[in-house]
């Protein structure tokens, strides 16, 4: 295979000299930062208009708890797969997985309790990919309201409780290229009293803490009726915000959480392609910049896996919002250096924090014809403006090709391709 063209840092800019002419360049594995794999058994399936209800996230989510709670063990261990080898085949090299079907569907837990965590770890283990399971609690379906139906798979009777099982999940070790992390799924499912000890939890043990917050308008008016904040000061109040903390969505916030956003350290994922497709609206995104907020991206429900899609997004979004042009260009020379940092290094310290040793994977982008004598400058900008993960031609990690000519070199495609079309059809 001929050399790359030229390669790109974490950073945006260009490494090294370029060759005079090439099929490919690379650049570094880029990072999704949220993930929940199960629900890519969804696209195509929820897209169906009904007359008895608003068709919003709420009704969404209705559906998506009829599926989870037909998931079997195994189910969720063939989709996992399936979803990885879709983000190795886009571009991501490191998945965020945000992970909170613990139990079994009457609630009633497996053994060890961290099993479908272990099945998740190996269907990324056998793909080829990195992997950070958030260990999500749940406790109720919202203040002092009991879990029902598919969330009592969800749920822990107490935060000592969930505790424990992450205790055990670390305990067990885990395969190469996957680690731990925590996550709270978000002040809908959790007493203001976990947030504290599952905070100290994950300072002392330094693990990534996740939370969804402020994606809906009623999820900030329930916190406003039930605890007198807004979702971000509560976790504020609680020691939840942090260097080790990444907010997920941020939709829907104050100026006033933005600035304790800020002050703390914390990070906050967008997930533009999942936003679009739930109705969700449009976060603030200029808003952070200006505060210096660090941004990662995430694909969180996989209605579409495209990382350079979800990174354009972050400005097409922005331009839609604003009604003007060019608005990561306020605090970057170009967009790949706006916009690559997202996905490589701000994604990578979202889910391994504290980590000076950053991974160093590879994607190979093939070049179209008609650019392969252009600038690499003129290359990149192309790309981010107007490619798609179809463009990613090899995926290096860890030092191994996992992916090859568009192909994964691991795992038999035909074989998953029947796997899920059975349980395709099952639902």
């Amino acid at each position: 295979m001929t050399a790359p063209l030229f390669r790109l840092n974490g950073d945006g800019t260009l490494q090294g000299p370029a060759e005079k002419e090439g099929e490919f360049f690379v650049l570094p594995g880029m990072v999704n930062a949220h993930s929940h794999s199960f629900q890519r058994m969804m696209r195509g399936l929820v897209e169906r208009k009904n007359d008895a209800h608003q068709d919003d996230f709420w009704s969404w989510r209705r559906l998506m708890y009829q599926i989870a709670a037909q998931a079997s063990p195994q189910a969720l261990k063939t989709v996992a797969t399936w979803c990885f080898l879709d983000c190795l085949k886009s571009g991501f090299t490191h998945v965020g997985e945000f992970h909170y079907l613990h139990h079994r569907p009457d609630g009633t837990q497996y053994a060890p309790t961290h099993k479908i965590a272990q099945l998740i770890m190996e269907a990324a283990a056998e793909t080829g990919i990195r992997l950070t399971v958030l260990h999500t609690a749940y406790h109720w379906a919202g203040p002092n309201r009991p879990a029902q139906g598919a969330q009592k798979r969800f749920v822990f009777p107490s935060v000592e409780d969930f505790l424990q099982h992450v205790a055990r999940a670390l305990a067990d070790g885990k395969p190469r290229f996957c680690d731990h992390g925590l996550a709270i799924h978000s002040i809908r499912a959790v007493p203001p009293s976990w947030l504290a000890p599952i905070a100290a939890f994950s300072q002392t043990h330094e693990l990534a803490l996740h939370i969804h917050a402020c994606e809906q308008p009623q999820e900030v008016e329930t916190c406003r009726q039930a605890y007198g904040s807004t979702p971000i000061q509560l976790l504020h109040d609680h020691g939840v915000l942090g260097p080790n903390t990444t907010l997920v969505h941020g939709t829907h916030v104050t100026e006033q959480d933005i600035e304790l956003i800020a002050r703390s350290g914390s990070k906050v994922c967008i997930c533009p392609s999942t936003e679009r497709n739930l109705g969700d609206g449009l976060a603030p995104i200029a808003d952070y910049l200006s505060a210096q907020v660090p941004i990662v991206i995430g694909t969180d429900s996989h209605a579409r896996i495209d990382a350079v899609d979800e990174l354009r997004s972050l400005e097409d979004h922005e331009r839609l919002r604003l009604q003007r042009r060019l608005v990561w260009l306020d605090h970057a020379e170009n967009l790949v250096e706006a916009l690559l940092p997202v996905a490589c290094v701000q994604g990578a310290a979202s889910l391994l924090p504290g980590r000076p040793d950053q991974p160093t994977d590879e994607v190979w982008v093939r070049i179209p014809p008609h650019l392969r004598t252009a600038s690499p400058q003129h290359v990149a900008e192309d790309w981010i403006l107007g490619g798609s993960g179809r463009d990613v031609s090899r995926v290096r990690v860890g030092g191994e090709f996992v992916l090859e000519n568009g192909r994964s070199t691991r795992i038999d495609e035909e074989q998953l391709g029947h796997d899920c079309g059975q349980l395709l059809r099952q639902l």
